[in-house]
């Protein structure tokens, strides 16, 4: 999962990463404490510590309950409404952070412990494209294919349909399209 939330990381900085691991299971901020003290190429180092740390600056991995869970003890009060505004965040992290999100929603809609869910997803393509994140593409799938079954419903909003998995477009049973000119 680190793998995909630090994307492009280079073979040494992927290697400075795994001795880490090995090293630790703890927090984020324990990890980052870890890779410290590793001896190694301190530019790789470097790179690789500024990008975990702005990973633990988002706020989206907490020691007491994950986003997931907050959000879920948010939406279970029956009319409740929660915007996520995400357009500043890089879009790799916003792949993993909404697919985490969407991931817990729908175990807690399965388990009927939130009432049902109606996501509206504006720039769909950014979060459900087929350049995304193969765990956000994943959960966005499962959704798309099963959510109508536990009252778990998507609306998609985007200026490039083209640019959405096919899997998840073709499981929209109303499209609405204006000023399109990609025969796509």
């Amino acid at each position: 999962v680190l793998l995909e939330l630090v994307p492009g990381l280079s073979l040494p900085q992927q290697d400075l990463l795994a001795i880490a691991l090995d090293q630790t299971r703890g927090s984020l901020p324990t990890l980052i404490g870890v890779i410290e003290k590793i001896e190694g190429n301190e530019a790789s180092k470097r790179v690789l510590l500024r990008r975990l740390r702005r990973l633990e600056s988002a706020g989206a991995f907490s020691d007491k309950q994950d986003v997931g869970a907050r959000v879920a003890k948010l939406v279970s009060r029956v009319g409740s409404g929660i915007i996520l505004r995400l357009g500043a965040v890089q879009t790799e992290l916003a792949q993993i952070f909404i697919s985490s999100v969407v991931r817990k929603l729908m175990v807690e809609r399965m388990k009927g412990q939130i009432p049902p869910v109606l996501f509206v997803v504006d720039e769909a393509h950014r979060l459900m494209s087929t350049q995304s994140s193969p765990s956000a593409t994943r959960t966005f799938r499962f959704v798309a294919q099963e959510g109508r079954k536990f009252v778990m419903t998507m609306v998609l909003a985007t200026q490039r349909p083209s640019l959405v998995d096919s899997t998840i477009l073709s499981q929209c049973g109303t499209v609405l399209a204006l000023l399109l000119t990609s025969p796509e």
